[in-house]
């Protein structure tokens, strides 16, 4: 894989709270204001406060994040409590009092832990930006914990503290690459994956499976823990009407639900994926893969659809322009990635039993190591190289990518994404030539 980011942990700032799209939101016309001025009491006084004192805010404050956000908050707040208990001070009274000094020794401590949950032993802390970013979870815990930010002067201050506590721990100041997968990386990551024995698949769904989530991951740029939560439901087959008076074609719509979100989900993007026709390669195609998948299954609700012959001979109806090809209401929740069980009788494919994202990844670090290439391959190499082609792109605008991307704004590209890695070449731009594009890409 070519190109090489620094980093694909991502912060998009959220407004909380606004004002003016909220007011835009409201219709004139509508009367569901009307509860505000309905006199009838419900319940008693004493009903409300009960409701009040109820409220265990602890479970609204976990309801802000995602899961995986939430384990990495609750793994920083357990770090805190584990040190305060070491050197026998309270945890909250340390919070309310913490000072420059005192997180020296806490930040001193977390680099020498060696031993995890259950006596597990750990890496450690070894470079200078996992202790930049334990920093900033740790700031969001306080705020959490506190209630309000942690003091702007220990905040500068601990910038330094930062740095002044890598050095005494000889942590390594270097920025840790991560690959970039694009197209060309994925056709061949692909046809590895099609045909490689080195790694073996307890069932030959698995195999394809593993290659239509990439193929998906490549193409939306969606973020691995959306895509393994798609079920049948989140996807739409449609064929459309050719407008040059081919043959209809088949679209798929994905509509992916469980997107990263501060204080709730984020509206729902839906992504419409035209099949590829006399395309050299159909390596990236996910329709031959998704279809494979429905077909082995049976899942149009139309009986007539059995098989890709009596698909593509489907016409849209005279007089539309698209015609939908639903697939069967009692299959709808399951998974599109799901997990394959080991039986007495053989392999079981268990739809309604979720893909882990943790699978997901080993198979991908395992194909890119038998692909050859040099870097790990993970599926954030995959929205890497979404993003990037999606920037490069004269038609897509920065809010249309943000949109893709679910990001706040371009800054979140620039910071997380924007290669430090220069492929452009800057000696033709310079001279006033024509610059030799295709051998930069080579040379990525």
């Amino acid at each position: 894989m070519p190109m090489t980011s620094h980093s694909d942990d991502e912060s998009d700032s959220s407004s909380v709270f606004d004002l003016d799209s909220l007011l835009d939101g409201i219709d004139d016309d509508t009367d569901d204001e009307s509860w505000l001025f309905d006199d009838e009491v419900q319940h008693p006084p004493e009903h409300y406060l009960a409701e009040a004192e109820e409220l265990d805010v602890q479970r609204l404050r976990q309801r802000r994040y995602s899961p995986k956000t939430q384990v990495q908050l609750d793994r920083v707040k357990l770090q805190w409590d584990q040190y305060c208990s070491y050197i026998k001070k309270d945890p909250v009274q340390c919070f309310r009092d913490v000072t420059i000094r005192f997180l020296k020794g806490f930040l001193s401590w977390v680099c020498d832990q060696r031993r995890g949950k259950g006596g597990r032993r750990r890496p450690g802390i070894k470079h200078t930006t996992s202790l930049e970013t334990f920093w900033k979870w740790y700031n969001l815990v306080y705020k959490l914990e506190v209630g309000e930010k942690i003091d702007e002067m220990i905040i500068r201050q601990g910038q330094d503290l930062i740095k002044f506590v890598a050095d005494q721990k000889g942590l390594d100041n270097s920025k840790r690459e991560s690959a970039t997968m694009y197209a060309e990386d994925l056709a061949e990551f692909t046809r590895v994956l099609l045909t490689t024995t080195q790694m073996t698949f307890a069932i030959g769904w698995l195999r394809i499976q593993q290659i239509l989530f990439s193929q998906l991951a490549g193409i939306t740029g969606n973020r691995p823990e959306a895509l393994v939560e798609l079920r049948l439901r989140h996807l739409e087959l449609t064929l459309i009407r050719d407008p040059s008076g081919g043959r209809p074609r088949l679209f798929i719509e994905l509509s992916p639900e469980f997107t990263k979100g501060f204080l709730g989900l984020k509206d729902v993007n839906k992504f419409k994926i035209p099949e590829i026709i006399y395309d050299p390669t159909l390596v990236l195609s996910p329709h031959v893969f998704l279809l494979g998948m429905l077909f082995k299954v049976q899942a149009f609700k139309s009986p007539s659809i059995y098989s890709p012959e009596k698909l593509y001979s489907l016409n849209v109806l005279q007089g539309l322009n698209e015609q939908e090809l639903p697939l069967k209401d009692e299959i709808l929740d399951n998974f599109v990635f799901c997990q394959a069980v080991r039986e007495a009788e053989g392999v079981r494919i268990a739809h309604n039993l979720q893909l882990s994202s943790a699978s997901v990844r080993y198979r991908m670090k395992i194909g890119g190591q038998i692909t050859g290439f040099k870097q790990v391959t993970k599926p954030y190499v995959l929205r890497d190289g979404a993003a990037k082609a999606l920037n490069e792109s004269p038609d897509v605008s920065d809010s249309v990518q943000n949109l893709i991307l679910q990001h706040a704004s371009i800054n979140t590209f620039l910071k997380h994404y924007l290669d430090r890695n220069i492929n452009v070449d800057v000696q033709n731009i310079y001279r006033g030539l024509e610059p030799q594009k295709a051998l930069m890409s080579i040379g990525q």
